[in-house]
């Protein structure tokens, strides 16, 4: 039978192990993405699979292994669409390229081998895409075969599922992972390294200018940020001043800076203005341009 959901259980049950494994290529989460996955539940040996007896569950793919090291192309293969590419694969690689990798720091040793061995990624390859430029960045995962690495490996992953399920399988999705490289882009990169783009001397200097650009915001926004707070804190003290120039009792007053609004009787425990007092102070000369309320 064709079809794009392939599921396999392997329930395994004797002096050793009491599991139940299930690899699936499937679009479990109806999103239109079709990813393989391994799973497994592992129970007390010789006890009945209940909440009690249960040991793990889910992704306990090191527990997998020691009882079913075949299966370590679907371990491999978790999470990854049926093209092999990971979960976002060239989006969050980039990511951990930058930032570290499963708590490991970037400047490790182990990260290296960590960060190849979840992308499924020769080593050989690691300081070649160790780049932070998108297009530039996909581009080489084509142009060192990465790309096509995943799909050989992902092929191979359906090839042992179909041959465990009986069926074959067709893809029905209707969303990827973006990882194919137009004309256009191709062009865009081939003609960037043909024009030292991509030296050492020009990333350097574009990051310098990035890094003055974005300084140059900042000090934009922190003299705004701070003109701004000046301004508000200014026509409060005029507020508060022009009040005590004309006698008024500030005891039952508060004054809202991020609505600019005035407001006398807010507390019900202190003296209280009247309304004709209120409408007094409405008609001063050179009131404060703000909102001014008289609590009910």
């Amino acid at each position: 039978m064709t079809t794009n959901t392939l599921i396999h259980q392997i329930n395994i049950n004797d002096d050793k192990t009491n599991c139940l494994i299930k690899i699936k290529l499937a679009d479990e989460c109806k999103n239109g993405h079709e990813d393989f996955s391994i799973t497994a539940t592992f129970w007390e040996v010789g006890k009945y699979r209940g909440e009690r007896t249960m040991l793990c569950g889910g992704c306990c793919h090191d527990d997998i292994l020691k009882v079913r090291p075949d299966l370590k192309i679907f371990i491999d293969l978790h999470l990854a669409d049926f093209r092999g590419v990971p979960m976002h694969g060239l989006a969050n690689s980039m990511y951990h390229l930058e930032v570290g990798f499963n708590k490991i720091p970037k400047t490790d040793p182990k990260f290296k081998v960590e960060f190849c061995k979840y992308y499924m990624i020769d080593i050989k390859h690691f300081d070649k895409i160790n780049v932070q430029d998108k297009e530039y960045y996909k581009f080489l995962f084509h142009d060192l075969g990465i790309i096509k690495e995943w799909k050989k490996y992902a092929d191979k992953g359906i090839e042992t599922l179909e041959k465990l399920t009986g069926n074959k399988f067709e893809s029905k999705a209707t969303r990827l992972s973006n990882i194919d490289l137009t004309a256009e882009e191709k062009k865009t990169v081939k003609s960037r390294i043909k024009n030292g783009y991509y030296s050492k001397e020009n990333i350097k200097e574009r990051e310098l200018t990035k890094l003055k650009q974005q300084n140059e915001e900042l000090k934009q926004k922190i003299n705004k940020e701070i003109d701004d707070k000046i301004k508000s804190l200014n026509l409060e003290r005029d507020v508060i001043l022009f009040l005590i120039k004309h006698n008024i009792n500030t005891n039952n007053f508060i004054y809202y800076n991020h609505s600019q609004t005035g407001c006398f009787n807010w507390k019900s425990y202190e003296k209280k203005i009247t309304q004709e007092e209120f409408n007094k102070i409405l008609t001063l000369k050179n009131l404060p341009k703000i909102k001014w309320e008289l609590q009910k």
